[in-house]
């Protein structure tokens, strides 16, 4: 989809080429949408001869996916959260560069502490089951509190 195109424009321009009119057949044959969360998805059948239409003139041009979005008026926030006017986008990426790194860098100690977590998580899950299986580790009869007592004692998180 192209950008500032909403999916039910998209729809409505499909559903024109599906239908037929009085000099002219129809240029495709069905149309079926599989939408998910953000993802658009449409799936098109049409004809040999269409598709052969359709590859001579090019699918982005046909199906008008594309689309100029104009930059001679950009004017965003900047982090202080006052407006600015920007020439390029090359001043844009110089303007949010540091911003994105340290949130780049936020994001992936985030991702790391949450693998290092899990990593901790499965190798107690392993003890534990190595413990049950070597009978170092009782659990059959045993209490809950009791339970909890070695596993505190044997060290477990």
């Amino acid at each position: 989809m192209p950008a500032n195109k909403w999916i039910r424009d998209f729809k409505n321009f499909l559903e024109e080429k599906l239908e037929s009119s009085k000099d002219k057949e129809p240029e495709l044959e069905d149309i079926k949408e599989y939408h998910a969360g953000n993802r658009v998805h449409f799936v098109i059948k049409m004809s040999e001869k269409q598709m052969e239409a359709v590859m001579k003139e090019g699918v982005e041009k046909y199906f008008k996916l594309q689309s100029t979005i104009p930059t001679t008026n950009m004017v965003l926030f900047t982090n202080e959260g006052k407006l600015k006017r920007f020439a390029n986008t090359c001043e844009i990426m110089e303007e949010f560069y540091e911003i994105r790194l340290n949130a780049y860098q936020l994001r992936k100690e985030f991702l790391i502490s949450r693998l290092v977590r899990e990593l901790e998580i499965l190798s107690n899950k392993k003890r534990f089951i190595l413990g049950v299986i070597n009978e170092t580790l009782r659990v059959r009869n045993a209490k809950r509190k009791d339970l909890v007592k070695e596993l505190v004692v044997q060290k477990f998180t």
